[in-house]
């Protein structure tokens, strides 16, 4: 009786320990001249290796040979040490990824790269990273506050564009390039306003005197329903106010000498 009551015993103890298997790699490949990836069981896609990362580009066909025929399953990236470019639309439409580790080594993140990550929360960018190009971070949904380090010199147009929870743009107060005034992004002498986050509620907003130039895109999404002035404005970029949905009145000044036939594409009154 008292060797079946030691063995059910230690029946009892081995079912009460967690089991913590190691996640198991499912798929690998190679997504740079000495780049890897792997992606394993629970999700977590790891970028390993020397130098910088293909561009694979936003378009996924049935060929694509990468992890991005599995994006999907991809709900965590970490990009190791090692790795100094995210190439162009790398993760474009993974829309079940929620966290990204990008790590000092990295000094420019690629156009598209994180185009459509509507369920990407946060972004810490590396002091390190240099340029951020073309749509980086376009229609990622759940991003609400981005900070750029004093080192990025480099901001392509849209790259935080119709970002609908985003509501502050911060940079650093030594940017030689950028700077930010209430959460909007703009050009260091303020002439340029690069880009207005467009999950901020107000109704209202009325363009610094400092601006000569509205952005590609740059009211691209927002909520706003009247722009009442633009006093020193002379140029407006490509689809700098497209799909404004609730965009009821804007003055536009006489001094107008450049705007984009797309201008105000998507906008209804």
């Amino acid at each position: 009786m008292k060797k079946i009551f030691i063995l059910m015993s230690a029946v009892c103890i081995a079912m009460c320990i967690p089991c913590f298997a190691k996640a198991a790699v499912i798929d690998s490949g190679t997504c740079g001249t000495n780049v890897t990836w792997t992606l394993d069981d629970n999700g977590t896609l790891t970028i390993s290796g020397e130098g910088e990362m293909s561009n694979p580009g936003p378009v996924i066909s049935s060929l694509d040979t990468s992890w991005r025929r599995n994006r999907d399953s991809v709900v965590k990236v970490i990009i190791e040490n090692g790795v100094t470019r995210i190439g162009d639309g790398s993760f474009y439409l993974h829309e079940n990824l929620t966290s990204v580790t990008i790590p000092d080594s990295v000094t420019e993140i690629g156009g598209w790269a994180f185009n459509g990550c509507k369920s990407l929360t946060n972004i810490i960018i590396p002091n390190s990273v240099h340029s951020i190009k073309n749509d980086a971070f376009t229609e990622c949904d759940s991003l609400s506050k981005v900070t750029i380090p004093d080192t990025v010199t480099e901001i392509g147009d849209s790259a935080f564009g119709y970002c609908g929870s985003l509501t502050d743009i911060e940079v650093g107060d030594n940017n030689p390039n950028y700077c930010s005034v209430d959460g909007v992004l703009f050009s260091k002498d303020k002439s340029e306003l690069k880009q207005y986050p467009s999950g901020k509620q107000e109704e209202t907003y009325t363009v610094p005197d400092l601006v000569t130039r509205i952005g590609n895109s740059a009211f691209g999404g927002s909520k706003l329903t009247d722009i009442p002035t633009m006093k020193n404005v002379t140029e407006f970029g490509n689809n700098a106010f497209s799909r404004c949905l609730g965009l009821t009145s804007i003055t536009i000044p006489s001094c107008i000498t450049s705007a984009d036939y797309c201008t105000f594409f998507t906008v209804t009154t």
